[in-house]
This record gives structure tokens, sequence and C-alpha cells, in this order.
């Protein structure tokens, strides 16, 4: 089943839920938690991930929240954030309710955290009052030197050191982003964009 499928069935699901219960009344207002499960994907839906990732999310419960902000983007990455000419997977985590971002380094190690767990209410905001429309916010992306010290010269904070590899940004809540950078065996915490 294909992305825009699982989507198409939750929305028609969600629509038949709304019609039963609230049949009769003008129009239906989805819960908080109905709105963040429609925005959440199950890992198998991601042709690209590795089985054992799949397997690993799937164990940990873990789901694949969708930003409205940025279409296209699958909150699931491969790129060299570890070391230069390692691929890992990094995932945006959606699990009992808590929001994570996670890490597979080499692409087969177990998942270890580089930030969270927050409470994944604090990504949705209602889009439309008066339709009751929710959206989840959060989303993650690969950057590379050029962003880092573009954030570093707009916004300062901590100098970054060298770049030799791709960063990863976590983006939340109209808000802005940070950076996460590993050095030295620890993530380092940068700026982002305001």
């Amino acid at each position: 089943m294909s992305i825009k499928t699982y989507r198409i069935l939750c929305s028609a699901a969600l629509s038949v839920h709304a019609f039963g219960a609230f049949a009769g009344e003008s129009h239906y207002q989805p819960t908080l938690r109905q709105a963040i499960a429609l925005s959440q994907l199950p890992p198998k839906l991601f042709p690209g991930l590795p089985p054992f990732i799949v397997d690993e999310l799937e164990t940990l419960g873990c789901n694949i929240g969708q930003s409205y902000l940025r279409s296209g983007v699958p909150n699931a990455l491969r790129g060299e954030f570890l070391q230069s000419g390692q691929l890992d997977w990094v995932v945006l985590c959606s699990e009992d309710q808590n929001l994570s971002v996670l890490i597979f380094p080499g692409g087969g190690s177990p998942a270890q955290a580089i930030v969270g767990p927050w409470e994944d209410e604090v990504s949705v905001e209602m889009l439309a009052p008066d339709r009751w429309r929710w959206g989840f916010q959060h989303f993650i992306q690969a950057v590379g030197e050029r962003e880092v010290h573009g954030y570093h010269r707009a916004y300062g904070g901590p100098k970054p050191p060298p770049i030799t590899h791709a960063a990863i940004e976590v983006y939340c809540c109209e808000k802005g982003s940070t950076v996460y950078y590993w050095h030295e065996g620890a993530w380092l915490e940068l700026s982002g964009a305001d």
C-alpha cells in the first residue's frame, strides 16, 4: 500500500467515524489525538527503509510523522550523519504520544536517540479553526556546511566545529529549528533557522 493510499483510507475512516458519531450536527470536530494519528504513517509504507529498520521501528511502536509544512519530506533520511563515508538512517519517531529523532548508525545498528522525547501535541496546530483542520509541524532534514555556517552567521549561538559530514535540522512549530551535529562522540546543538 502506498503512502497516498494510506492517507486516503485514514481520511475516509475518520469521515465515516465523524458521520456516525455526529450525524445531524453541523460539523465534526476531530480530537487532537485523531489529528495526530492521521499525520503518522507506519514505517512499512516507506519503501526505501531497510527491513531491519522497519522491524525495529515497529518493535518500538514508532510511526513516522508527516508535516504539512513540507510536502515530500518523509521524515526518514539517509545520509552521512556520524562520519563521512558511512550511510546512516535518521527517523522522526512518534511513539506513545511522544516524538523523538532516532539514528540507525550505518543503517544496521540498533536505534539511538538524538533528541527527545517530547510530547507530540506540541507538533500540531489548528490550521483552520472554522473547519477544525489540524496540521503536524515537525520535520527533519539533512543540512551541510553552507546551512550550518549560514545559521550561525544569522543567529549566533555556539560556534560550529569544522563540518565534515551532514548535520540534522529539526524544525518545529513555526518557532524555528535546531541543528544537531555529531562531533567527537557527542551531539552538538547548533543554531538553526529562527
